[in-house]
């Protein structure tokens, strides 16, 4: 049971948009008694009928011919974006860029970088332009820090009594991630020397002491041929595994099946790890 009008709230909040009649996802109609909307994670749209205030039917349908395809007892509606921010915190979010954009006009006139101060004017303009165009459905990953808002990074999405990491060759990870983020942060420098982008978008990514130390927090498996591991590393305890290469198989499951039955004869457990679902099923 739900009224209209608060779905059409509802659906607004979450970034859809309004239109007269769907043709992709992120969209939703009104006509009458019937909602149409198309969920960002469902291949088709669905056509929801009310009665009154009390859902009535939901089918999924044909965006192209408008044919019902399935009766549907429920159906989850995604967000629109991965931020959905309310009218007030967009308003926010441009005061502080505003106020930011003032401070660095006011460096660059003192410098009297011109260059700078018009590409740093043009960015500014180009954002007011896509938050009104866009109303906060897109392009807002790189202004996080100007919004009210908390973040996480990728280690709070898992729980950590079910999880464990791999870190396979963790001295080529740390010299990876160190250059990643040296290269990141050079290219954000110079980018806001010459008026490109604003203090706040720079500052978007973890560092790299960052993501060893959540590692050191979490239960974490480190996976290395040589026999030592970079100084930043501490671990509790020690396994040696012997290992063999294994030839690629070029398509022939017959030898990989071959394969298995002999070392489940020998008493080995198999484990097959497979890259896709696809994959697996082929």
């Amino acid at each position: 049971v739900i009224e209209i009008e608060d779905l059409i709230t509802r659906l607004a909040g979450i970034r859809y948009l309004r239109v007269p009649e769907i043709d992709g996802k992120g969209q939703f109609s009104v006509r009458g008694d019937i909602v149409d909307i198309f969920p960002y994670s469902s291949e088709n749209p669905v056509r929801i009928e009310f009665f009154d205030n009390e859902v009535d039917t939901i089918r999924a349908f044909d965006v192209q011919s408008q044919r019902s395809i399935e009766r549907m007892d429920k159906v989850e509606v995604t967000p629109a974006s991965e931020m959905t921010l309310s009218d007030e915190q967009l308003k926010a979010a441009l005061k502080k860029i505003e106020k930011e954009y003032q401070k660095m006009l006011e460096k660059f006139r003192k410098e009297k970088n011109h260059d700078a101060i018009n590409r740093l004017t043009d960015t500014v303009e180009q954002i007011k332009v896509n938050f009104d165009m866009y109303h906060g459905r897109m392009g807002l990953e790189s202004f996080t820090k100007y919004f009210d808002i908390s973040t996480s990074s990728f280690f709070d999405l898992f729980d950590d009594k079910d999880t464990i990491f791999f870190v396979d060759e963790p001295i080529h990870c740390i010299e990876k991630l160190g250059a990643v983020e040296s290269e990141f942060r050079e290219s954000m420098q110079g980018r806001l020397e010459k008026g490109y982008i604003l203090p706040g978008q720079a500052d978007v990514i973890y560092s790299s002491s960052y993501v060893m130390a959540r590692l050191e927090q979490k239960r974490t498996v480190y996976l290395s041929l040589l026999d030592m591991l970079p100084k930043e590393i501490k671990v509790k305890d020690e396994a040696n595994i012997a290992v063999q290469s294994l030839p690629s198989y070029n398509q022939h499951i017959e030898m990989l099946i071959e394969d298995i039955k002999k070392w489940r004869s020998e008493k080995f457990r198999v484990l097959i790890l497979s890259g896709s679902k696809i994959r697996k099923n082929t």
